[in-house]
């Protein structure tokens, strides 16, 4: 059963004790973001990243993307490998761009995190404050991807993730809901590797 609660700014350091306690528990949990409702995980928590995929039906074959807090190194770190390439710089520090870099490539990702996950890394900074807050609480990174079944439209609305909380099986600990609708809007997913960047959506 998942536990249900709402986001406001009166509220919000309860809501984000609860939401942490519930992470650091080593469970997923739906929280609001910039774009989208998010399935959130702690970054270095294997129970809880294989949980996003059980409660998604997510091929494990698809990555996830890690979100990050703009105080966390691999933004630096990230900034300086976009250093040729200022319209993506711009487009990374607004949480418009999902930055892919082949595995290894980051040195500021902790390895307790990059062993949970072949192959690439994706990060993203979100730009709406409550939920850099989060992640900021959480050590900087949390595993993120959209809360929907794989292959449905995300979900922008309080209603729309309460009817899809009741297709999940197994369902996340807890949702988090704010009132107002969510933009919607998703980032672009660009993968810098030898050969430069290369849109993948």
């Amino acid at each position: 059963m998942t536990d249900t609660l709402q986001y406001t700014h009166e509220g919000r350091i309860a809501v984000l004790e609860q939401v942490v306690s519930t992470l650091e528990s080593g469970h997923a949990i739906i929280f609001p973001s910039d774009t989208v409702y998010a399935l959130l995980a702690a970054a270095d928590s294997a129970a809880a990243y294989g949980e996003i995929y059980a409660i998604k039906r997510r091929d494990p074959g698809k990555p996830l993307a890690l979100l990050a807090a703009p105080s966390h190194p691999v933004v630096r770190e990230i900034m300086k490998q976009l250093e040729d390439f200022e319209e993506e710089q711009d487009a990374f520090l607004c949480g418009e761009l999902t930055t892919v870099f082949p595995k290894g490539r980051l040195k500021c990702i902790p390895p307790a995190v990059l062993s949970l996950q072949a192959g690439s890394i994706g990060i993203r900074l979100p730009a709406w404050e409550p939920l850099s807050d989060l992640i900021e609480q959480c050590g900087g990174l949390l595993w993120g991807t959209s809360a929907n079944i794989a292959g449905a439209e995300p979900e922008v609305s309080e209603a729309g993730i309460f009817a899809t909380l009741l297709e999940y099986d197994p369902a996340p600990a807890l949702c988090v809901t704010i009132a107002s609708e969510l933009p919607g809007r998703v980032s672009d997913v660009v993968r810098f590797g030898s050969a430069g960047p290369e849109l993948i959506r």
